[in-house]
């Protein structure tokens, strides 16, 4: 019993320890301040600035081309490996 629930409470630590981090990021990437130090309230002005920033949006479609044609390129590998069931 007490060994589950330290199992428990050492995963659940372990997910924070990883999460947390992230969660942090995604929150304070909508703040209007130029700092992280303090709240300067909620805007998208950051993310807008990114989208029309022409280099990144190209890196963005690079990538997704990319992401795409290599999952194209696996599946069409592996489906001869396939065993056919009549």
């Amino acid at each position: 019993m007490i060994k589950t629930t330290a199992q428990k409470i050492y995963l659940g630590l372990i997910f924070i320890f990883l999460y947390a981090p992230i969660v942090t990021l995604i929150v304070l990437s909508f703040n209007a301040s130029k700092t992280r130090a303090k709240w300067g309230g909620f805007t998208t002005k950051w993310y807008a600035a990114l989208f029309q920033n022409e280099q990144i949006m190209q890196a963005l479609w690079n990538t997704l081309a990319l992401a795409v044609l290599s999952a194209l390129i696996a599946t069409f590998i592996r489906l001869p490996v396939l065993p056919c069931n009549p």
